[in-house]
């Protein structure tokens, strides 16, 4: 699993979470966008946008004593057809849950950064918030086949 994949699991367990986002959690080890096509599930039967969540990693570099110490930085994308009214309690509920939080192996915490507010996405057609955080954590070391 990766470090997005855990930020994602932390905030698709959350029961305040589920009840609010009805069109589901999503990572970028997952998808690249939100979209009828890689993510169906986050629309409705008309094909408009769910309450959804896309989670994705957007720069690592090093930072630390350590020789594969990082700081990451991700953000949260939080989308609903029209209005923030949902968007703004999910918004809230990230920052709770993840705020000063240790999250997978290796990640010594995650702070928030900044938020980019009342925001449209105009190729989905919706309102949308983002959320950006960046997490102070060791870089996995991955096993490479045939060495």
């Amino acid at each position: 699993m990766t470090f997005i994949d855990d930020v994602k699991a932390v905030l698709a367990t959350d029961d305040v979470l589920i009840t609010l986002l009805t069109g589901g959690f999503y990572s970028g080890s997952e998808v690249r966008e939100i979209s009828r096509q890689n993510t169906p599930a986050a629309f409705d039967e008309n094909q408009e946008i769910m309450p959804c969540l896309l989670v994705v990693e957007t720069i690592e570099y090093r930072s630390g004593p350590y020789r594969r110490s990082m700081l990451t930085n991700f953000g949260v994308y939080v989308y609903q057809r029209a209005g923030y009214d949902v968007i703004k309690q999910a918004m809230d509920r990230t920052f709770d849950l993840l705020h000063e939080a240790k999250i997978g192996e290796g990640t010594w915490q995650v702070l928030f950064a900044n938020s980019v507010l009342n925001q449209d996405d105009p190729a989905l057609g919706c309102s949308m918030e983002t959320m950006f955080f960046t997490a102070a954590r060791m870089r996995p070391v991955m096993e490479i086949e045939g060495s």
